[in-house]
């Protein structure tokens, strides 16, 4: 009995029943296309992108065997239903193989994220730790004293572990390299602009990398619990950098090549973008507070141990403007406080150093104390808020609060309020008092 009456195609198929048959495997591919991005992340998502796939090879065999059964449609007809049947099914196909293929790379990926690099099927797949090490040698083998210029290193987790270096010779040559496994083979030479003063020096790096990224993860997922390891990378700490952790608290200097590790976290497994970055200083040490912008009081009070940090009495300042906003690195906090003729602004996002920058100033504050001022009051009215609107669930956290001296307004501009928005709904959002008899108070609309 001959393949095709398993098919169902048999002398007694009328062209009627042929294309019943085309357009019900067709609909079957269809289906199972749709249907696999909702099926569970896995084995169960592979498997239903390998049934469409598959469905679409089998197409691809069966369509003109169905056509060339029935010559009464006609040369011209039946060239026309075999060329659309092909270029379905490859277009199918397609739609299902690279959703499939890329599925299939996140899935191992995914299996094999951890920070100690267990070996997969890519070979000698090496440790963070061991990526550094390696790259550290590299960097001496190519130059005299590589490792003390080092430019930038970095490890990726994106569908599978990649590591790169960049570093700088004596006589200002740029090197780079990248490896996916324990053989960094040559450096290339690259023409940028950097210089020595953008290096830092190996030895100043004692942390065990993937040690650091466990403990970064750990508290990355207090905050949010989907986020998972996306990469690792090392460059020189900027210039206002404060480190204010367990360890050395220290400002950095303008001259100074301290080095600075940040793990890179994301909430969705087969994105590439960081969700958001937790940092430490060449030893491991964390900063002294990780908090979400939607941790309100937390997270105001996040600059009080990095200006003492830097040598700077929060006794002394007054605070003249705070803002913290959503943003695609969990969120951003900018304040400014003044004292002793000194203006000191600062910036910082969940799970970072505050970066501070500071200038003389002679003009006097106008703002309440630093150490006066309630940060509960900006949890009081951003819950006040979350309340007068019509809020999802997931918008309650995208929070802006923009709190100084407005003065455009010509209602408000004479004393300190806070602006408010959540999200994009114009009734969770209004001026705020935040002092005195007015704190915690709505004003009225923006």
């Amino acid at each position: 009995m001959r393949l095709a009456y398993y098919w169902g195609v048999n002398e007694e198929r009328t062209p009627e029943r042929t294309w019943l048959i085309i357009m019900g495997w067709t609909a079957a591919i269809i289906v199972l296309l749709m249907a696999s991005p909702m099926l569970p992340d896995g084995p169960v998502r592979i498997a239903g992108y390998s049934l469409a796939g598959l469905g679409a090879a089998g197409a691809v065999w069966m369509f003109p065997s169905l056509v060339r059964r029935h010559p009464e449609l006609g040369s011209a007809h039946r060239r026309a239903v075999a060329t659309g049947a092909v270029i379905g099914v490859a277009v199918g196909g397609l739609s299902a193989g690279v959703p499939g293929i890329v599925s299939m790379a996140s899935e191992a990926n995914n299996s094999t994220y951890s920070a100690d690099g267990d070996d997969d099927d890519l070979g000698e797949r090496l440790s963070l730790i061991e990526y550094w090490e390696t790259a550290v040698a590299f960097a001496d083998r190519t130059t005299e004293d590589g490792a003390s210029r080092i430019l930038h290193f970095s490890v990726s987790d994106f569908v599978y572990r990649k590591a790169s270096i960049r570093f700088i010779g004596e006589d200002g040559t740029i090197y780079q390299s990248s490896t996916g496994h324990s053989d960094w083979g040559e450096a290339n030479t690259v023409d940028t602009s950097q210089s020595t003063r953008e290096a830092f020096d190996a030895a100043d790096v004692s942390a065990n990398l993937t040690t650091v990224a466990e403990k970064a993860l750990a508290q990355g997922r207090a905050i949010d619990e989907r986020l998972t390891l996306l990469g690792v990378e090392i460059r020189k700490a900027d210039e206002g950098v404060v480190f204010d952790g367990a360890g050395e608290k220290r400002i950095v200097g303008a001259r100074e090549r301290l080095p600075e590790i940040t793990v890179e976290l994301r909430a969705d497994p087969d994105s590439n973008m960081s969700d958001m970055d937790v940092a430490t200083d060449g030893a491991g040490v964390f900063p002294a507070g990780i908090h979400g912008v939607a941790d309100i009081e937390a997270n105001f009070r996040r600059a009080l141990p990095a200006l003492e940090a830097a040598g700077i009495d929060p006794a002394t300042l007054y605070l003249e403007r705070y803002d913290s906003a959503v943003d695609s690195r969990g969120g951003t906090t900018t304040m400014v406080v003044e004292g002793d003729g000194r203006h000191h602004s600062m910036a910082w996002h969940p799970g970072g150093f505050v970066k501070i920058s500071s200038r003389d100033v002679t003009w006097q504050p106008d703002g309440p104390r630093l150490l006066d001022f309630d940060p509960g009051v900006l949890a009081r009215v951003v819950e006040d808020a979350r309340n007068r609107g019509s809020l999802d669930p997931h918008e309650r956290d995208m929070v802006d609060i923009d709190m100084q001296f407005h003065r455009a307004s010509q209602e408000f501009g004479d004393r300190m309020t806070a602006q408010v928005s959540i999200s994009s709904d114009p009734d969770a959002a209004g001026y705020y008092g935040v002092l005195g008899a007015e704190a915690g108070r709505y004003l009225g609309p923006l």
